[in-house]
Protein backbone atom coordinates (compact mmCIF):
# COMPACT_ATOMS: atom_id res chain seq x y z
CA UNK A 1 0.00 0.00 0.00
CA UNK A 2 1.39 3.40 -0.97
CA UNK A 3 1.40 5.56 2.14
CA UNK A 4 3.52 8.37 0.72
CA UNK A 5 0.50 10.42 -0.26
CA UNK A 6 -1.13 9.99 3.13
CA UNK A 7 2.09 10.97 4.88
CA UNK A 8 2.47 14.08 2.73
CA UNK A 9 -1.13 15.04 3.42
CA UNK A 10 -0.59 14.64 7.17
CA UNK A 11 2.54 16.80 7.12
CA UNK A 12 0.78 19.44 5.05
CA UNK A 13 -2.23 19.50 7.39
CA UNK A 14 0.06 19.60 10.45
CA UNK A 15 2.07 22.53 9.08
CA UNK A 16 -1.13 24.31 8.08
CA UNK A 17 -2.50 23.93 11.61
CA UNK A 18 0.66 25.46 13.07
CA UNK A 19 0.72 28.26 10.50
CA UNK A 20 -2.86 29.26 11.30
CA UNK A 21 -2.53 28.99 15.07
CA UNK A 22 -3.51 32.07 17.07
CA UNK A 23 -0.32 33.78 18.21
CA UNK A 24 -2.02 35.32 21.25
CA UNK A 25 -3.16 31.95 22.62
CA UNK A 26 0.20 30.34 21.80
CA UNK A 27 1.95 33.09 23.80
CA UNK A 28 -0.24 32.26 26.79
CA UNK A 29 1.25 28.76 27.01
CA UNK A 30 4.78 29.77 28.16
CA UNK A 31 3.25 32.48 30.36
CA UNK A 32 1.05 29.86 32.04
CA UNK A 33 4.08 27.58 32.50
CA UNK A 34 6.10 30.35 34.16
CA UNK A 35 3.18 31.45 36.33
CA UNK A 36 2.71 27.83 37.42
CA UNK A 37 6.35 27.76 38.49
CA UNK A 38 5.86 31.01 40.39
CA UNK A 39 2.90 29.54 42.28
CA UNK A 40 4.96 26.41 42.99
CA UNK A 41 7.65 28.65 44.47
CA UNK A 42 5.08 30.44 46.66
CA UNK A 43 3.84 27.06 47.91
CA UNK A 44 7.35 25.82 48.70
CA UNK A 45 8.14 29.11 50.44
CA UNK A 46 5.43 28.37 53.02
CA UNK A 47 7.49 25.37 54.13
CA UNK A 48 10.78 27.26 54.02
CA UNK A 49 9.30 29.95 56.24
CA UNK A 50 9.34 27.42 59.08
CA UNK A 51 13.13 27.31 58.74
CA UNK A 52 13.37 31.09 58.98
CA UNK A 53 14.01 32.02 55.37
CA UNK A 54 13.05 31.88 51.74
CA UNK A 55 12.53 35.01 49.66
CA UNK A 56 9.99 34.31 46.93
CA UNK A 57 12.19 35.68 44.14
CA UNK A 58 15.08 33.45 45.23
CA UNK A 59 12.88 30.39 45.59
CA UNK A 60 11.39 30.92 42.12
CA UNK A 61 14.84 31.40 40.61
CA UNK A 62 16.07 28.23 42.31
CA UNK A 63 13.14 26.28 40.84
CA UNK A 64 13.90 27.49 37.33
CA UNK A 65 17.66 27.05 37.62
CA UNK A 66 17.22 23.50 38.92
CA UNK A 67 14.86 22.65 36.07
CA UNK A 68 17.56 23.70 33.62
CA UNK A 69 20.32 21.97 35.61
CA UNK A 70 18.31 18.75 35.45
CA UNK A 71 19.51 18.35 31.87
CA UNK A 72 23.12 17.83 33.01
CA UNK A 73 22.79 16.10 36.41
CA UNK A 74 21.09 12.80 37.29
CA UNK A 75 17.29 12.57 37.55
CA UNK A 76 17.38 13.11 41.30
CA UNK A 77 19.63 16.12 40.78
CA UNK A 78 16.87 18.69 40.36
CA UNK A 79 15.67 18.70 44.02
CA UNK A 80 19.28 18.60 45.16
CA UNK A 81 20.17 21.64 43.07
CA UNK A 82 17.03 23.49 44.19
CA UNK A 83 17.86 22.82 47.82
CA UNK A 84 21.50 23.78 47.45
CA UNK A 85 20.73 27.08 45.70
CA UNK A 86 18.17 28.13 48.31
CA UNK A 87 20.36 26.99 51.21
CA UNK A 88 23.33 28.76 49.65
CA UNK A 89 21.54 32.07 49.15
CA UNK A 90 19.45 32.09 52.33
CA UNK A 91 21.94 30.59 54.76
CA UNK A 92 19.72 27.61 55.63
CA UNK A 93 20.77 24.01 56.41
CA UNK A 94 20.88 22.08 53.15
CA UNK A 95 19.37 18.91 54.64
CA UNK A 96 16.43 20.84 56.11
CA UNK A 97 15.69 22.53 52.79
CA UNK A 98 15.92 19.17 51.00
CA UNK A 99 13.41 17.68 53.46
CA UNK A 100 10.90 20.45 52.72
CA UNK A 101 10.89 19.31 49.09
CA UNK A 102 9.73 15.85 50.18
CA UNK A 103 6.78 17.39 52.03
CA UNK A 104 6.09 19.71 49.10
CA UNK A 105 6.01 16.76 46.70
CA UNK A 106 3.60 14.86 48.95
CA UNK A 107 1.24 17.84 48.98
CA UNK A 108 1.46 17.99 45.19
CA UNK A 109 0.71 14.28 45.04
CA UNK A 110 -2.33 14.66 47.27
CA UNK A 111 -3.69 17.49 45.10
CA UNK A 112 -3.10 15.44 41.97
CA UNK A 113 -4.87 12.40 43.42
CA UNK A 114 -7.81 14.58 44.46
CA UNK A 115 -8.22 15.63 40.83
CA UNK A 116 -7.75 12.04 39.69
CA UNK A 117 -10.55 10.93 42.02
CA UNK A 118 -12.80 13.70 40.67
CA UNK A 119 -12.06 12.55 37.12
CA UNK A 120 -12.86 8.92 37.94
CA UNK A 121 -16.16 9.82 39.65
CA UNK A 122 -17.44 12.68 37.50
CA UNK A 123 -15.71 12.52 34.12
CA UNK A 124 -14.59 9.01 33.22
CA UNK A 125 -12.65 8.06 30.10
CA UNK A 126 -13.76 7.80 26.45
CA UNK A 127 -15.86 4.77 25.59
CA UNK A 128 -13.11 3.31 23.41
CA UNK A 129 -10.74 3.50 26.37
CA UNK A 130 -12.42 1.07 28.79
CA UNK A 131 -9.04 -0.46 29.64
CA UNK A 132 -7.78 3.07 30.20
CA UNK A 133 -10.46 3.65 32.84
CA UNK A 134 -9.55 0.54 34.83
CA UNK A 135 -5.88 1.44 34.48
CA UNK A 136 -6.60 4.94 35.78
CA UNK A 137 -8.43 3.55 38.82
CA UNK A 138 -5.60 1.10 39.57
CA UNK A 139 -2.93 3.79 39.17
CA UNK A 140 -4.81 6.22 41.41
CA UNK A 141 -5.41 3.59 44.10
CA UNK A 142 -1.79 2.44 44.04
CA UNK A 143 -0.49 6.01 44.14
CA UNK A 144 -2.78 6.88 47.05
CA UNK A 145 -1.55 3.86 49.02
CA UNK A 146 2.08 4.73 48.30
CA UNK A 147 1.53 8.36 49.28
CA UNK A 148 -0.10 7.31 52.55
CA UNK A 149 2.82 5.02 53.37
CA UNK A 150 5.35 7.79 52.61
CA UNK A 151 3.43 10.28 54.78
CA UNK A 152 3.42 7.81 57.68
CA UNK A 153 7.14 7.10 57.27
CA UNK A 154 8.02 10.81 57.21
CA UNK A 155 5.90 11.48 60.29
CA UNK A 156 7.44 8.49 62.10
CA UNK A 157 10.95 9.62 61.18
CA UNK A 158 10.31 13.14 62.43
CA UNK A 159 8.83 11.82 65.69
CA UNK A 160 11.72 9.40 66.21
CA UNK A 161 14.38 12.07 65.68
CA UNK A 162 12.68 14.64 67.86
CA UNK A 163 11.99 12.20 70.71
CA UNK A 164 14.73 13.65 72.89
CA UNK A 165 17.31 13.06 70.16
CA UNK A 166 17.59 9.38 71.07
CA UNK A 167 16.09 8.23 67.79
CA UNK A 168 18.56 10.24 65.73
CA UNK A 169 21.46 8.87 67.77
CA UNK A 170 20.27 5.29 67.25
CA UNK A 171 20.07 5.87 63.49
CA UNK A 172 23.51 7.48 63.48
CA UNK A 173 25.08 4.35 64.93
CA UNK A 174 24.69 2.70 61.52
CA UNK A 175 27.50 4.85 60.09
CA UNK A 176 31.24 4.72 60.99
CA UNK A 177 32.11 6.25 64.36
CA UNK A 178 34.05 9.14 62.84
CA UNK A 179 30.94 10.20 60.88
CA UNK A 180 28.32 9.71 63.60
CA UNK A 181 28.33 13.31 64.82
CA UNK A 182 27.85 14.64 61.31
CA UNK A 183 25.19 12.02 60.58
CA UNK A 184 23.33 13.02 63.76
CA UNK A 185 23.35 16.68 62.69
CA UNK A 186 22.05 15.80 59.23
CA UNK A 187 19.25 13.63 60.63
CA UNK A 188 18.16 16.42 62.96
CA UNK A 189 18.22 18.90 60.07
CA UNK A 190 16.13 16.55 57.91
CA UNK A 191 13.58 16.20 60.70
CA UNK A 192 13.40 19.99 61.11
CA UNK A 193 12.48 20.39 57.44
CA UNK A 194 10.01 17.50 57.26
CA UNK A 195 7.23 19.23 59.19
CA UNK A 196 3.87 20.58 58.13
CA UNK A 197 3.49 24.41 57.96
CA UNK A 198 2.67 25.94 61.34
CA UNK A 199 -0.72 27.60 61.61
CA UNK A 200 -4.01 26.61 60.00
CA UNK A 201 -3.99 29.58 57.60
CA UNK A 202 -0.56 28.71 56.24
CA UNK A 203 -1.51 25.04 55.88
CA UNK A 204 -4.75 25.94 54.09
CA UNK A 205 -2.85 28.31 51.80
CA UNK A 206 -0.46 25.51 50.85
CA UNK A 207 -3.31 23.17 49.92
CA UNK A 208 -5.00 25.93 47.91
CA UNK A 209 -1.78 26.74 46.06
CA UNK A 210 -1.27 23.04 45.29
CA UNK A 211 -4.70 22.95 43.64
CA UNK A 212 -3.90 26.17 41.76
CA UNK A 213 -0.75 24.54 40.40
CA UNK A 214 -2.82 21.68 38.98
CA UNK A 215 -5.33 24.11 37.49
CA UNK A 216 -2.50 25.95 35.75
CA UNK A 217 -1.13 22.64 34.47
CA UNK A 218 -4.55 21.97 32.93
CA UNK A 219 -4.40 25.33 31.15
CA UNK A 220 -1.28 24.47 29.12
CA UNK A 221 -3.13 22.27 26.65
CA UNK A 222 -6.24 24.46 26.96
CA UNK A 223 -4.44 27.52 25.54
CA UNK A 224 -2.79 25.37 22.86
CA UNK A 225 -6.20 23.96 21.92
CA UNK A 226 -7.78 27.39 21.70
CA UNK A 227 -4.90 28.49 19.47
CA UNK A 228 -5.80 25.68 17.05
CA UNK A 229 -9.61 26.02 17.34
CA UNK A 230 -9.95 22.71 19.19
CA UNK A 231 -13.24 22.42 21.08
CA UNK A 232 -12.91 20.36 24.25
CA UNK A 233 -14.69 20.74 27.57
CA UNK A 234 -12.76 21.81 30.68
CA UNK A 235 -13.47 18.39 32.21
CA UNK A 236 -11.73 16.76 29.25
CA UNK A 237 -8.65 18.91 29.78
CA UNK A 238 -8.62 17.89 33.44
CA UNK A 239 -8.79 14.25 32.32
CA UNK A 240 -5.84 14.88 29.98
CA UNK A 241 -3.78 16.42 32.78
CA UNK A 242 -4.44 13.48 35.08
CA UNK A 243 -3.59 10.86 32.47
CA UNK A 244 -0.47 12.72 31.35
CA UNK A 245 0.55 13.06 35.00
CA UNK A 246 0.66 9.29 35.34
CA UNK A 247 2.50 9.07 32.01
CA UNK A 248 5.11 11.52 33.34
CA UNK A 249 5.74 9.28 36.36
CA UNK A 250 6.29 6.26 34.11
CA UNK A 251 8.50 8.32 31.78
CA UNK A 252 10.82 9.16 34.70
CA UNK A 253 11.30 5.48 35.41
CA UNK A 254 11.52 4.33 31.79
CA UNK A 255 13.12 6.82 29.44
CA UNK A 256 10.90 6.99 26.34
CA UNK A 257 12.02 9.47 23.65
CA UNK A 258 9.13 11.80 22.80
CA UNK A 259 6.98 10.25 25.51
CA UNK A 260 4.91 13.38 26.15
CA UNK A 261 4.32 14.02 22.44
CA UNK A 262 3.24 10.44 21.81
CA UNK A 263 1.01 10.19 24.89
CA UNK A 264 -0.61 13.61 24.46
CA UNK A 265 -1.29 13.03 20.76
CA UNK A 266 -2.79 9.60 21.42
CA UNK A 267 -5.03 10.84 24.26
CA UNK A 268 -6.21 13.87 22.29
CA UNK A 269 -7.16 11.56 19.43
CA UNK A 270 -9.18 9.48 21.89
CA UNK A 271 -11.09 12.65 22.74
CA UNK A 272 -11.92 13.28 19.09
CA UNK A 273 -9.18 15.70 18.04
CA UNK A 274 -7.74 15.02 14.59
CA UNK A 275 -4.16 13.75 14.60
CA UNK A 276 -2.64 16.83 12.97
CA UNK A 277 -3.98 19.28 15.54
CA UNK A 278 -3.38 16.83 18.39
CA UNK A 279 0.32 16.65 17.51
CA UNK A 280 0.44 20.43 17.03
CA UNK A 281 -1.08 21.01 20.49
CA UNK A 282 1.42 18.70 22.17
CA UNK A 283 4.31 20.28 20.27
CA UNK A 284 3.28 23.82 21.22
CA UNK A 285 3.20 22.86 24.90
CA UNK A 286 6.52 21.02 24.84
CA UNK A 287 8.39 23.70 22.88
CA UNK A 288 6.93 26.39 25.16
CA UNK A 289 8.20 24.48 28.20
CA UNK A 290 11.69 24.10 26.74
CA UNK A 291 11.91 27.76 25.74
CA UNK A 292 10.49 29.24 28.95
CA UNK A 293 12.45 26.97 31.30
CA UNK A 294 15.63 27.35 29.25
CA UNK A 295 15.51 31.15 29.10
CA UNK A 296 14.46 31.84 32.69
CA UNK A 297 16.58 28.98 34.05
CA UNK A 298 19.71 30.35 32.38
CA UNK A 299 18.97 33.84 33.71
CA UNK A 300 18.43 32.38 37.19
CA UNK A 301 21.75 30.55 37.14
CA UNK A 302 23.48 33.76 36.11
CA UNK A 303 21.72 35.62 38.93
CA UNK A 304 22.91 33.09 41.50
CA UNK A 305 26.40 33.24 40.05
CA UNK A 306 26.49 29.44 39.97
CA UNK A 307 27.73 27.48 36.98
CA UNK A 308 26.51 24.04 36.02
CA UNK A 309 30.11 22.83 36.17
CA UNK A 310 30.32 23.86 39.83
CA UNK A 311 27.02 22.19 40.68
CA UNK A 312 28.10 18.93 39.05
CA UNK A 313 31.44 19.00 40.90
CA UNK A 314 29.73 19.52 44.27
CA UNK A 315 27.25 16.74 43.54
CA UNK A 316 30.05 14.34 42.60
CA UNK A 317 32.14 15.22 45.66
CA UNK A 318 29.25 14.77 48.11
CA UNK A 319 29.87 18.17 49.69
CA UNK A 320 26.40 19.55 49.04
CA UNK A 321 25.41 18.96 52.67
CA UNK A 322 28.15 21.26 53.95
CA UNK A 323 27.13 24.70 55.30
CA UNK A 324 26.31 26.90 52.30
CA UNK A 325 28.65 29.80 51.63
CA UNK A 326 27.36 33.35 51.13
CA UNK A 327 28.41 35.40 48.16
Amino acid sequence: VDTTGAGDAFVAAFLDALANASGAFVALVPLAILFEQWVRAAKWRLLLAGLGGGRLSRVFAANMAASLANFVVPVVGSPIVRSWLVARSEGLPFASVLATIAVDRMVDGAAFLALAAAVIVFVGTPQIGEGLNSGLISAAAGSAALLAVLAVLVAAFRHMVHAGGAGARRLATWVPARLQKRAYEILCALADGAGWPRGSMRAAAMVLLALCVKALAVSHLLWAGLALNVSLAIAQYVLLMVLLGFVAVVARLVRIPGGFLLAATFLLELLGVDRERALAMALIVQVSAFVSVGAVGAASLAWFGAELRELKALYASGSLADPPPHR
